[in-house]
């Protein structure tokens, strides 16, 4: 059995600022505009399991309407913030059987448990014909290089997500983590035993913030599973995102899966 993993970050709203983004994407940025656009966008892949993130409410049900009853959605919000992390899993594809929400418990003296940034990871349980498969959809917080160890907040909340889970050869893990490939956070999920579906393909920019073409979005798996991940358009620093044929400011990546 086949099935297709789709990964895309879509922008919320709460956090665009005009001054972060080049004048020719500016008229991309209205909401008016851009939601009805991310739907059509979304559903063109005809994927059997989307993964999103920076969902905002009014997103999620706008995106949940568009791909009508033929997926079972579910919608995971940040603590303190206005988004979170989104699933859509097509039923005929898979039941769900459980999801799981893992609030991440970030550095800088939070022994008492606290969840600092609100960022999260949200866990499926999934049965298809094939055999059942463990997806984690998650958006991990920006470090800058120079941060200190207790600061290194994509690797503390990633080595909690990967302590999490369970059975890793049929395990895929994907999103927005906010890390280069070469960065400690890969580092830890190959330990893990997952794979890069975009290893072999290192000018597979997702995003150009600050005018830097780079990739920070992936999809992992785990090794009773082989991928075969969909080509990405070009872009370069200059390239304007959000645009026409891309509303927002990532580009969805994702693979299409079999059991081994």
């Amino acid at each position: 059995m086949d099935f297709f993993v789709l990964s895309c970050n879509i922008l919320a709203d709460a956090y665009i600022r005009s001054e972060y983004y080049r004048p020719d994407a500016l008229p991309w940025l209205d909401s008016a505009w851009r939601l009805p656009a991310l739907v059509a966008y979304l559903r063109g892949f005809d994927a059997d399991i989307l993964c999103l993130q920076e969902v905002e409410t009014k997103a999620y049900s706008a995106i949940a309407q568009g791909l009508g009853k033929d997926y079972a959605g579910h919608l995971a919000a940040k603590r303190g913030r206005p988004d979170g992390c989104a699933c859509f899993v097509r039923r005929r594809a898979f039941a769900v059987e459980a999801v799981t929400v893992l609030h991440y418990r970030d550095g800088g003296g939070s022994a008492t448990g606290e969840q600092d940034s609100g960022h999260l990871a949200q866990v499926l349980q999934l049965a298809g014909a094939a055999g059942r498969l463990q997806i984690a959809n998650t958006h991990l917080k920006w470090q800058p290089p120079s941060a200190l160890p207790l600061q290194r907040w994509g690797l503390i909340q990633i080595e909690q997500l990967l302590a999490s889970l369970a059975a890793p050869p049929t395990t895929i893990v994907c999103g927005d983590f906010n890390a280069d490939p070469d960065s400690e956070v890969l580092a830890s999920c190959a330990a893990a035993g997952l794979m890069d579906c975009y290893s072999d393909r290192p000018d597979a920019y997702t995003c150009n913030s600050n005018a830097v073409a780079k990739r920070i979005d992936y999809v992992q798996h785990g090794a009773a599973l082989r991928a075969e991940p969909i080509d990405v358009p070009a872009i370069a620093g200059a390239t304007p995102l959000p645009s026409p044929a891309h509303p927002t400011d990532h580009i969805a990546i994702g693979a299409r899966f079999c059991f081994a």
